[in-house]
């Protein structure tokens, strides 16, 4: 993913609708015509813009500490973003920038968008997650998903990975809807 490890954040800057066309290519380099689809925090959101652009290449959707709209992240862990973002800005670091802009101002999917999503899909969250429940309600909702909360914070694929996995699992044994 653009700007985190040792990538750049590119000539373009960061937004969930490149990763989605990235991700697009990777697929194709790989010959993937169809996925199932897990996406953990920024990597739910380009899931979700990745549906949206390419439904057709999607079977499954796995959406772990996911947000549709960057009010969906209790205030307590949003504050603090846009104060390192201004920061960033300030000082000339675009890439530091870039990332926490990503987290102030995106993803930004409407009900509408979201809705237009047809496929089986989860939505799993830890109960003490940075995403408010309310927000989890309405995403999981607007994409007639299960919605799955593990007790622990925004990180229960890697604090609770055994029952998250066995979550997972279940889900992609079901059938289709």
């Amino acid at each position: 993913m653009r700007g985190h490890g040792l990538s750049t954040n590119g000539a373009k800057g960061l937004s969930f609708n490149l990763f989605a066309d990235d991700l697009y290519q990777v697929c194709k380099c790989l010959n993937l015509d169809k996925v199932h689809l897990l996406g953990f925090s920024d990597g739910a959101s380009t899931a979700m813009y990745f549906t949206l652009k390419y439904p057709q290449m999607v079977d499954k959707l796995i959406l772990n500490g996911a947000n549709y709209h960057p009010f969906g992240v209790k205030l307590q862990y949003q504050l603090p973003e846009y104060f390192k973002y201004l920061y960033y800005r300030c000082i000339g670091n675009d890439l530091e920038a870039d990332i926490k802009g990503l987290m102030c101002f995106e993803p930004f999917l409407t009900k509408k968008e979201l809705q237009s999503i047809d496929k089986d899909c989860i939505v799993i969250a830890g109960v003490d997650d940075m995403i408010s429940l309310s927000h989890l309600r309405k995403l999981a909702f607007y994409l007639k998903a299960k919605l799955v909360r593990i007790k622990g914070d925004h990180f229960v694929s890697f604090h609770q990975y055994a029952l998250f996995n066995r979550r997972v699992h279940q889900f992609l044994q079901e059938e289709r809807r």
